[in-house]
């Protein structure tokens, strides 16, 4: 049975999912094993690719927990998104690049002598719905916006009927 947390992080990853593909990205998602990627996600000319690294917490915390070995993947592909639960309104998402976060996250020692790091919400408010290092999803692509929901013909399956035919 997943833990409560565990519980926590599968929800922040599946409506992450959700809202890159209300924007127009294709994602999936990455085995348990991939250290460091819990989404892939590339615009619709699979010309643009990223790394995604969900980190959720619920409305009560104020920072979300890092790997110990964060620091390890700084590149301009790898993206951490902390994405807070806001019990039933729509989460609040924080998009940062991976070396920013590097630079902002907070190391401490432990009583136990144990390392503790994070990433404090005062420091990821001020990327707040940060879709931009993502680009538009429909680059190059002529008929299609973000918001746009069918594909552009070109991309649509020969045998398929416009919407407007009915």
């Amino acid at each position: 049975m997943a833990s409560r947390q565990q519980a926590t992080d599968m929800l922040g990853t599946h409506l992450l999912a959700a809202e890159f593909t209300r924007r127009g990205f294709l994602v999936a998602a990455a085995s348990r094993n991939d250290a460091g990627a819990d989404l892939f996600v590339t615009n619709q000319r699979l010309s643009a690719a990223w790394t995604v690294q969900v980190k959720t917490n619920d409305k009560r915390k104020h920072s979300w927990a890092l790997r110990e070995d964060f620091r390890r993947v700084q590149s301009d592909t790898h993206i951490y998104v902390f994405v807070k639960l806001n019990g039933e309104q729509r989460p609040d998402y924080y998009i940062v690049s991976s070396r920013q976060v590097a630079k902002d996250a907070i190391d401490r020692e432990r009583h136990t002598r144990t390392s503790w790091r994070s990433y404090p919400l005062s420091r990821a408010a001020i990327y707040r719905e940060n879709w931009s290092l993502f680009g538009e999803p429909f680059t190059e692509l002529t008929g299609a916006s973000p918001r746009s929901t069918s594909l552009p013909s070109e991309m649509r399956p020969r045998n398929e009927v416009p919407a407007t035919a009915f």
